[in-house]
């Protein structure tokens, strides 16, 4: 907009919750007018104040707790609008059926981003504070909000066997999976098998089980194979998970021609679970690590397999 108010700006539009980066201490040390906030902000601005500069880092100071802690820097509006970005939009996978749903309903697995400082103070993350704190009515809350194409291919038909690997809220794409198959499947439709790996850290973080009992009774969801990393002495991963049950993953992926949906962190999880499924072809097909890895790229390419990871 042309107009805005200042309210508006700083809690609508400015990052100011954010984490600054040098650029800003730089800017603040050439606006602080007390000599001796601009001393401490030329040092954490120097080479040799890189190690106070990195404890400001770690301690997550906001843009806003950087003008509290230096009141004497006052930039103009103009600056902050210079050196403060836009509120990025978060973007969180869809955790619901609109066919089972309906198109008015959307649903969403978030999980709070919330850790301790090394001052030990706790922190939260700007969007899940306003989620977990906000409070709709009955009238509910209306917010910004857009729906992307999705980034996975999905089978023209339900009869394909789904093998579904999720780590934490990766479980969001899932659930919506499941949903869709549960009302192909109550429609009449033939639906193929689906498998369900999850990775968390305890049963706390496995979220919708009781759903997910309901549908395997019902014979929507055949397997659910976790891996709670610390419900045991040993630390158990969805990999492991995943090359203790190689045949399960060959005769969905191999023999059944099913699809596989990988949806987490990135790092070495995703070549992890490629692996897995290579060595499971491998192993239970008594095929050469050539066929193998050429049967996985193929996948990849004709939309078989497929990873949304961050």
């Amino acid at each position: 907009p042309e107009v805005i108010t200042a309210r508006a700006l700083f809690t609508e539009v400015l990052d100011i919750g954010g984490w600054p980066k040098r650029r800003f201490y730089e800017m603040l040390k050439l606006s602080a007018t007390d000599e001796a906030e601009k001393a401490q902000l030329q040092h954490i601005c120097s080479r040799e104040g890189k190690g106070e500069y990195n404890a400001c880092m770690e301690e997550s100071y906001t843009y806003a707790e950087l003008l509290q802690k230096f009141p004497s820097a006052r930039p103009s509006v103009g600056q902050l609008l210079d050196y403060i970005p836009d509120i990025k939009p978060r973007l969180y996978s869809i955790a619901s059926s609109s066919r089972l749903r309906g198109e008015d309903t959307c649903h969403l697995c978030i999980i709070k981003n919330e850790w301790t400082a090394t001052s030990g103070r706790n922190r939260v993350g700007l969007s899940t504070r306003w989620l977990s704190e906000v409070e709709p009515g009955k009238e509910g809350l209306a917010c910004h909000g857009t729906v992307h194409p999705s980034a996975v291919t999905m089978p023209e038909t339900h009869e394909t066997p789904l093998v579904m690997v999720a780590l934490g809220t990766g479980i969001a794409p899932m659930r919506a999976f499941i949903e869709e198959r549960a009302a192909a499947k109550r429609d009449g439709e033939v639906c193929g098998d689906m498998a369900l790996f999850f990775g968390a850290r305890n049963r706390a973080e496995y979220s919708y089980e009781q759903e997910f009992d309901d549908y395997q009774k019902e014979g929507v969801l055949q397997h659910i194979i976790l891996a709670l990393s610390r419900e045991q002495k040993e630390k158990i991963y969805v990999t492991h998970r995943l090359q203790q049950e190689k045949q399960l993953v060959y005769d969905l992926i191999h023999e059944k021609h099913g699809n596989l949906y990988l949806c987490g962190p990135g790092g070495a999880v995703p070549p992890q679970v490629r692996k897995a499924v290579i060595d499971a072809i491998r192993d239970c097909g008594k095929h050469s690590q050539e066929y193998a890895e050429k049967y996985v790229e193929e996948m990849q390419i004709n939309g078989r397999y497929n990873v949304e990871a961050w």
